[in-house]
């Protein structure tokens, strides 16, 4: 399968696909999600993702950072659970929204995994997006890709750990 995404994208996915996921249970450790075949399995159980990306009603793409509502998170991902939903792609901007890649705020990050703990409580998973609206796609060796580096190692080591 093809994503078509960049080197650096691709890497940060397998990441997340082979850490921590699957339906949350309110006794076990939540379940790792793996490619058996053509399909994604947990606990060896077929796992059929059923996901949207999310942003927050009115409050789009950098405005979801800069106008935060835990509150609305919080609602609307009871209506996603409600639906049936499973897991949700969420969209980390490089340097808009109050983000500053390199350099990503401790406030940023709280934000980020406070999101990926309410919707894991909800039984969703996340699909954290990292890079958004970033066009440069640096050489080996530049200092830009060192600046995309020092970012992904910030949100990653923050959230490596974490159950959802």
């Amino acid at each position: 399968m093809r994503l078509g995404i960049r080197p650096v994208r691709n890497l940060l996915l397998l990441a997340w696909m082979s850490g921590p996921c699957g339906p949350a249970a309110a006794t076990a450790a939540p379940a790792f999600v793996v490619i058996q075949g053509d399909q994604f399995t947990a606990d060896g159980q077929v796992y059929k993702l059923k996901g949207t990306n999310y942003y927050p009603k009115g409050r789009m793409w950098a405005a979801m950072w800069t106008n935060w509502d835990i509150g609305l998170i919080r609602f609307e991902t009871g209506m996603m659970r409600d639906a049936g939903l499973n897991c949700a792609r969420i969209l980390v901007p490089y340097t808009h929204g109050g983000w500053d890649g390199p350099n990503v705020p401790a406030s940023r990050l709280q934000m980020l995994e406070d999101l990926v703990n309410l919707m894991g409580e909800f039984g969703i998973r996340s699909c954290v997006t990292l890079f958004d609206w970033e066009t440069s796609f640096p050489a080996a060796g530049t200092s830009k890709e060192a600046d995309h580096y020092l970012y992904l190692t910030a949100i990653v080591n923050r959230l490596r750990n974490n159950p959802y």
